[in-house]
Parts: C-alpha cells; sequence; structure tokens
C-alpha cells in the first residue's frame, strides 16, 4: 500500500479516492470475505484485505457491527451487545503470519460503550498469545476511531466530529503495550489509531492515554525500531518521546504517519527524521502535532512529505533532494510575522501550500521541475501582513515557469482568521485593494482552478478578472464560490471593495477555453457581468 493516496497530492495532478458507499450488514453466521466496495479515504494506510488484491490505495471495507473472519485471517468489529458476539472478540489466527484488524467499525450505535472494556481486553489476550512466538504478525491494525462517512477530525477543537466516549477506558498501559508489540512483530504494516479522550471527560475522572500522561508527567515512548515497511500512529492526543537518533534503527521503514500526538522534544524530532536511522523512508506524514516549533527535515532519499495540521510550527526547512510531493496545510503560525519557510527540493513536481508566510521569511530553490501547484492563498483586499503573504504566494507560480496546473484560494480577509494569525481586529475599514495589480502573466498555466471565499459579501471580481486575464493560455477554468455569511453583497457604497470600478471594461482574450465551470454565483450584478466577461473572451468554449 502506498501513503500517496492519503498525502492529497501526486506527482503529476491532484486526485482523491472514491467517496465511501455505506456497507450493508454482515450476516453473524456466516464467514465470508468483506466487501470489496471502496471505503472512504483515510488519513492511515492500511493493507489488503486478501493477498490476491494488488491495489493498496484505499482502505478496505470494515464488517460495521459484526465480527468476521476469512480463511486470510481475521476481523474484529464493535460488536452488538449480545453472549454470542462477546464470545467472538477473540480473533481466529489461521494463516502463517497471522493477520490481526481490531476495528470499532463505522458507527457509535453499533458498538456499546457497555461493550468496549471486553473488546480492549480482547486486544490484549489476542497479543499475549503471540508474544512468546517468534513468528511475527502481517499486519496489525489496531483502530478505535468510528469510520463514519462523515468522520474528521476538528483541529480546533481537538476531537473528532464523532463522540469516543470509549477513549476513556484505553489506558497508557494499553498504549504501550500495543506499541511495543506492534513495532516489535508487525512485519508488513502496523496501524494504531486512537481518539482524543471525550470532550465531557474532566481532568479529575480522565483516564485516557493523553489524560493520563499528563497527570503523571509521563510520556508515551516510541520504541527504538520497527519491522514494518508501513507504520500510521494516530496518538489520542498523547505525549510522546521519540529515541535518540544514534540509539534509533528504523531500517524496514518506507511509510510513516505522525499523527495527534504532542512531541516532548521538537529537537529530536528534526535529528531523528534527519537521521541515517530511516535510510528507506519514502514517504512522510506529519498531523496534528503539538509541540513542534521548529522543523528542520534533511532526507535525502523522501519522495513524498506533507505536514497538515502543526499547530505550533512557525519555521520548517526542508532540504530533500529526491523529494517529488510536497504539501504544507493547516499551519497557521507560518503565516504570523515569524513565519519562515525554506524548501530546497529541486526533483519537486507537485507542490500544495496553504499555510504562506511573509516574502521576507520565505526561500523557496524549488521551481523548475515543479508541474502542479495547489492551495496557494491570496487575499483580494487586506493589510500590510496579507500584502507580504500575498507577494510570497505569487513568487511561487513566477519560479515554476513548467507548471500547467494552478490551483488558487483567493480570501476576503475575515475577522476570525485575522484573529488567528495576527491577532487584528480593524477589519476592513482600513484595508486597501492589494491584489488587483500585483499578478504577473502567467502563459504557461493551461488550467486554473479558483476556489473564492467572500466575507460579509465583499466583492471579489476585480481580483477575480485581474487573475484571469493574465492566464491567457487557459484550456480548462473552474470557479467555485463560498459565502462565509448569509449576507448576499456588501451594501456599503463606501467599502474599499466597490472602489474598483472599470473593472468590467478589461477585455479577457482566452481563445484556447474549452471547458468553464462556475459553481457559487448568486445572479449578483457583478458576478452577472464577470460571467458575461468571460463568456465573451471564448470563441472555442463548448457550449452545451
Amino acid at each position: 500500500m502506498r501513503l500517496i493516496s492519503y498525502f492529497g497530492i501526486s506527482p503529476v495532478h491532484s486526485s482523491s479516492l472514491p467517496n465511501p458507499t455505506p456497507q450493508p450488514k454482515s450476516n453473524p453466521t456466516r464467514r465470508s470475505s468483506p466487501p470489496k466496495t471502496p471505503q472512504k479515504q483515510s488519513r492511515i494506510p492500511h493493507p489488503n484485505p486478501t493477498p490476491q488484491a494488488k491495489p493498496r490505495h484505499a482502505r478496505p471495507p470494515v464488517p460495521m457491527d459484526s465480527s468476521s473472519t476469512s480463511g486470510s485471517g481475521a476481523a474484529v468489529a464493535g460488536p452488538e451487545p449480545t453472549s454470542s458476539r462477546r464470545a467472538s472478540y477473540g480473533p481466529v489466527l489461521e494463516d502463517e503470519p497471522p493477520r490481526l484488524r481490531f476495528t470499532v467499525g463505522q458507527y457509535p450505535t453499533r458498538f456499546p460503550l457497555a461493550d468496549a472494556p471486553g473488546f480492549i481486553s480482547s486486544i490484549g489476550a489476542a497479543l499475549a498469545r503471540h508474544a512468546d512466538a517468534d513468528a511475527q504478525v502481517e499486519p496489525l491494525e489496531i483502530s478505535l476511531v468510528f469510520r463514519a462517512p462523515h468522520q474528521h477530525y476538528i483541529a480546533s477543537l481537538g476531537a473528532y466530529a464523532t463522540e469516543h466516549p470509549h477513549a476513556a477506558l484505553v489506558t497508557a498501559d494499553h498504549v504501550r503495550a500495543w506499541l511495543r508489540f506492534g513495532m516489535a512483530r508487525a512485519a508488513g504494516s502496523f496501524v494504531l489509531e486512537l481518539p482524543p479522550r471525550p470532550r465531557s471527560t474532566t481532568e479529575e475522572s480522565a483516564s485516557g492515554a493523553a489524560a493520563e500522561a499528563e497527570k503523571n508527567g509521563v510520556a508515551l515512548e516510541l520504541p527504538r525500531s520497527a519491522a514494518s515497511a508501513i507504520v500510521a500512529l494516530t496518538l489520542g492526543d498523547a505525549t510522546l518521546a521519540l529515541p535518540a537518533p544514534a540509539d534509533a534503527s528504523f531500517h524496514a521503514l518506507a511509510e510513516l504517519l505522525l499523527s495527534n500526538a504532542r512531541i516532548s522534544d521538537q529537537h529530536r524530532l528534526s535529528g531523528l527524521l534527519s537521521s541515517p536511522s530511516f535510510p528507506r523512508l519514502k514517504r512522510l506524514r506529519l498531523e496534528h502535532l503539538a509541540g513542534v516549533g521548529e522543523l528542520d527535515l534533511c532526507v535525502g532519499d523522501l519522495e513524498e512529505l506533507a505536514i497538515v495540521g502543526v499547530r505550533d510550527l512557525w519555521c520548517l526547512q526542508v532540504s530533500a533532494p529526491r523529494l517529488r510531493a510536497l504539501r504544507v496545510t493547516e499551519c497557521f503560525r507560518l503565516e504570523s510575522s515569524a513565519g519562515e519557510l525554506a524548501i530546497a527540493a529541486p526533483a519537486l513536481e507537485a507542490l500544495t501550500c496553504s499555510s504562506m508566510c511573509r516574502m521576507q521569511g520565505l526561500q523557496f530553490d524549488s521551481g523548475p521541475s515543479v508541474r502542479e501547484i495547489g492551495g496557494l492563498p491570496l487575499w483580494t483586499h487586506g493589510h500590510a501582513n496579507h500584502a507580504a503573504r500575498n507577494e510570497a504566494a505569487i513568487s511561487i507560480p513566477k519560479q515554476c515557469t513548467a507548471a500547467h496546473r494552478l490551483n488558487l484560494d483567493l480570501h476576503v480577509p475575515s475577522y476570525m482568521r485575522e484573529a488567528l494569525v495576527d491577532g487584528m481586529d480593524s477589519g476592513m475599514a482600513d484595508c486597501e485593494s492589494i491584489l488587483v495589480d500585483d499578478i504577473p502573466q502567467l502563459l504557461n498555466i493551461t488550467a486554473l482552478r479558483v476556489n473564492i471565499s467572500t466575507w460579509k459579501g465583499h466583492s471579489y471580481a476585480a481580483s477575480l478578472a485581474r487573475l484571469i486575464a493574465q492566464c491567457s493560455n487557459l484550456e480548462d477554468l473552474r470557479i467555485e464560490v463560498t459565502r462565509g455569511t448569509e449576507k448576499p453583497a456588501c451594501l456599503d457604497r463606501a467599502c474599499v471593495c466597490h472602489d474598483e470600478d472599470g473593472w468590467e471594461n478589461q477585455q479577457l482574450s482566452l481563445e484556447r477555453l474549452v471547458h468553464l465551470n462556475i459553481t457559487g454565483f448568486q445572479g449578483l450584478d457583478y458576478e452577472e457581468r464577470l460571467a458575461q466577461m468571460i463568456l465573451a473572451g471564448t470563441p472555442a468554449l463548448k457550449r452545451e
């Protein structure tokens, strides 16, 4: 299997897994292989359900409400509260090496809290049966996170959209035992996925892994080695201590996901990942980590890197001569006045970067090889900090002269985002237009996608018209508008967003445009004029 499916980017163009399809209930009296319908894209890799299955890009379907086994291994899913289901907690181990999966399934209603203690105990019992044997387990997955289609992690709340009350029953001792066994004995892949403790749990009664580590001052420890080629650890916001680089040996590891943890020593994380301890590491994803303000990665063989939601990160340096795909998103401290971003990746082909520092903090030495740029944030209006970030974002496509795909996020400043990044509360009163005259010609871009977020109905028309005009060789144009408030249009004629009359007189020349997709327009006057302007300049557009 490959973590590239979970990065959201590829060396050529963006792709995503198909939307999940609800699975039918499995018959508890039958032994059958899980259905092969693709499931929702997950943040962690997962082994194939059968040895014959070749693609490893998607997580195989998980039984929803029963324990099921097949000839190739065993799976334990969230059981119904019946004695027959409780009796089947321990998985049947038939293969050599055995294949072990423990998962709570998709929905909380199908995993009663009363069954959680027995389910958690069954994990330890199954692992204990193999603790003294020399044989390895391939693969091993322990997932206590529900996989409903709407499930996602909300970074601002530090919790998933779905409550996980059973998380309070998972102790640090449980996690330590699972970590030790999985890292030492799982040969193909090891997946450990834990939710944070419930939001309703108080500090006095909390017994989750993160709460226990914080209360006792004891951190979980990452083992010094791993037998697996693929390791994915989602640790429920527990504190994690890392081994010293000189003591670590991860020679088999090719793909690593480290998520939802507080790193006890940020400098050790950089040193460990940059050390010879990971000679085969090709794909790395760091997601929703705390305690990491600076990250300096010097990784010679790494091909794919994703850094998502590292909340304290303000300084990121990457030196990776073989890196082909890089993703940096939701790292809001990078956008502050102290933010620094230095990328040296001469083989880079795909860049997604929605967390952009100021121009004075940017060093980008990866332009000539880039073919696709995604997620760049641009501001239609704003203050000095917005202008400085715009300058840095615009400099990226300037340097990527071979890029043909460009995906931009066009923002009108919102009070919430300003408060989060810079503590600003002045709103639009002293904003000025900062984008209209700053966009260079981008003749190499043939596919442009613009995701627009408006705030309180402020106009974006002048900036969008200017952006499109600078991409005169477009063949594919997609525009999607999302409105931050129900207010459809700014009615304040003194607002800066109305101080841009004359943009509709601009001539667009889009002679090569053959595909146009616009969503989110509400028929406002400036939107109608903008649509007419685009259509007037597209003689080759296919009209249906």
